[in-house]
């Protein structure tokens, strides 16, 4: 028996037993196996899939042969930990087998429908046209805004323009955007669809040329728009796009001709006597139907070689939003046919045609059982029987005192707004007595501002978030309104809503300065235990894999192993 170092780093094995598949592809000349474990063999294939699923782990790129055999060394050991869990009998857990049920179901219905209805979906390039014609990627839009503060501002806007009050001249009365007031709300360009986020899309693009939309919530405000023209842009620049988007709809199309043609070719067929007594119950209880084990593994509908209960239709109501509302016959029905009896179809169909034992479809199972042998042994021996003591969490913290550091802490109260005028009336609202935290609640874009009124811990490391404002806060005087302070390209993430804006302004005032310092063992006890437990767990996976690497035959071979680094430097 020969291997590799003596195992892995934790978490990159973590990653992997998650993260990676193991089956060998089949098909094309048969190469000499990288590696035997316990009689099974890792092809090239096994360990160019594993490597592609742990390239974001640390340490991940492999650096000449023997990076790559770090990762075939880790490979091996996932195997190892599979195989000592199947030893230990957790292969016969119910719970396994019925999830790997599942896995093959999924697997078998995915893989029939690619192959039967998947592939060679030939479109022309008058199909690909009309999907153009009909797709939002074939128009660009001009739009006009009305950009205000609050709801209020937004409805009483709203309002004018019902009683016909042109929209320029509410945009150029109330507009907080200057820039375009001054143009009746002009954004001044053309938008295409993916210059734009989802929500404007939505609110604005499917309007027709003069339509006006409701006002509606932006991390600038809110806002009214305006469709003021449409053109369409060039059709080969959005080709990629509408082509698979044309692809996609034939397919769909498919998938729903097939899925009729199964239903008269497996002769599905709803039962009255299931339907009626399901409808009774429900309607009486709806979402707890009071029936019987023995009523609700009765048949609601049959078809050639399978059937769906009356307990699996309960299931999917509840779960699909129907848990409270009384169903009639043909709601019921017509919510099942869509939501459920197509994957019954499908799965019947695909059990016939040998879909259960296609190579993909057996892979696919086999990666799931492993994963879940090794997350079970896992689970049995890091989990279960590895804790931390108070002596060692104190040792942890005396050993690692850098782990504990609390950086240098500002809290501040800020309002953040998306124009340099309405912060200036804010700042002048604050020095004349008005409370800045109730400013905040009502008028700042930054996120969560209405819950914790504009209060905000900056630390060094979060300059990303705050940008110029973590800087500013640094050299502010404590208790003092400052600003406003311009902040280019505020992170969306980091704003109320969904779109983003290329500046905003900010109101702030520093309120605490804590400086930074070691915290307390006291402080970070938590810490320190999940940091000792970590280590613990470590060291006892270690033993855990070098005692596997004894007790089961591997082997790894070297020579295999250069070609494939080789083929991989020239690929």
């Amino acid at each position: 028996m020969r291997g590799g170092q003596a195992g892995s780093a934790l978490a990159a094995l973590v990653l992997a037993w998650t993260l990676w598949g193991c089956g060998s592809q089949q098909g094309g000349a048969r190469r000499a196996p990288l590696a035997v474990v316990g009689g099974e063999e890792l092809s090239e294939e096994d360990l160019q899939r594993f490597e592609a699923a742990v390239q974001s782990a640390p340490r991940a790129a492999p650096e000449g042969i023997e990076g790559h055999r770090e990762h075939l060394q880790s490979l091996i050991d996932i195997k190892l930990m599979a195989m000592e869990a199947e030893a230990r009998g957790h292969g016969r857990d119910p719970a396994l087998r019925a999830a790997l049920e599942a896995v093959e179901r999924l697997a078998a219905i995915e893989t029939y429908l690619r192959v039967r209805l998947g592939q060679d979906v030939p479109i022309t390039e008058a199909e690909l046209w009309e999907t153009f014609k009909s797709h939002p990627a074939s128009q660009a839009v001009r739009v006009a805004r009305i950009l205000v503060a609050t709801r209020e501002e937004a409805e009483a806007a709203h309002a004018e323009l019902q009683a016909g009050r042109p929209f320029e001249e509410v945009a150029r009365a109330r507009s907080l955007d200057r820039q375009t007031a001054e143009k009746g709300g002009d954004l001044g360009r053309y938008y295409a669809f993916d210059e734009i986020s989802d929500q404007i899309f939505a609110r604005i693009f499917a309007l027709e040329v003069g339509a006006v939309s409701a006002p509606f919530r932006t991390p600038q405000g809110y806002e009214i728009g305006k469709v003021l023209d449409k053109r369409q842009v060039d059709f080969e620049q959005y080709r990629p796009i509408v082509q698979r988007v044309a692809v996609m709809d034939k397919f769909v199309r498919r998938r729903r001709e097939h899925l009729a043609a199964l239903e008269e070719a497996l002769a599905l067929r709803l039962g009255e006597e299931g339907l009626k007594k399901l409808l009774g119950a429900w309607n009486q209880c709806p979402g707890y139907p009071e029936l019987s084990p023995e009523e609700l593994e009765g048949p609601l509908y049959t078809f050639t070689g399978g059937q769906l209960t009356l307990q699996q239709a309960v299931n999917v109501l509840v779960r699909t939003g129907q848990a409270y509302s009384p169903l009639d016959s043909a709601g019921l029905d017509q919510r099942l046919r869509q939501q459920v009896v197509p994957d019954f179809l499908l799965w019947a169909a695909a059990q016939r045609a040998g879909f259960a034992e296609h190579p993909e479809v057996q892979r696919r199972v086999r990666e799931e059982r492993e994963k879940r042998l090794v997350k079970a042994l896992w689970e049995e021996e890091l989990e279960k029987q590895v804790e931390a003591t108070l002596e060692e969490a104190r040792a942890h913290y005396d050993a690692h005192p850098e782990f504990y550091r609390a950086p240098e802490e500002i809290t501040v109260q800020e309002i953040l707004v998306p124009t340099l005028a309405q912060a200036e009336r804010l700042r002048a609202q604050i020095r004349g007595g008005a409370d800045m935290g109730e400013l905040a609640a009502r008028h700042s874009i930054r996120l969560h501002a209405e819950q914790n009124g504009g209060r905000y811990s900056i630390r060094s490391f979060e300059r990303l978030i705050y940008r110029e404002l973590a800087d500013a806060v640094r050299a502010a005087p404590t208790g003092q309104v400052q600003g406003p302070l311009e902040i280019t390209r505020p992170p969306a993430a980091a704003l109320k809503g969904a779109e983003g804006v290329d500046r905003a302004f900010s109101i702030f005032r520093v309120e605490e300065r804590r400086p930074e310092g070691l915290r307390s063992f006291e402080e970070t006890a938590q810490l320190s235990f999940f940091y000792a437990r970590q280590q613990k767990q470590q060291r006892r996976l270690q033993e855990l894999i070098e005692g596997l690497r004894r007790a089961y035959r591997w082997s790894i071979d070297g020579e295999a192993l250069s070609r494939y680094v080789l083929a991989t430097a020239h690929s």
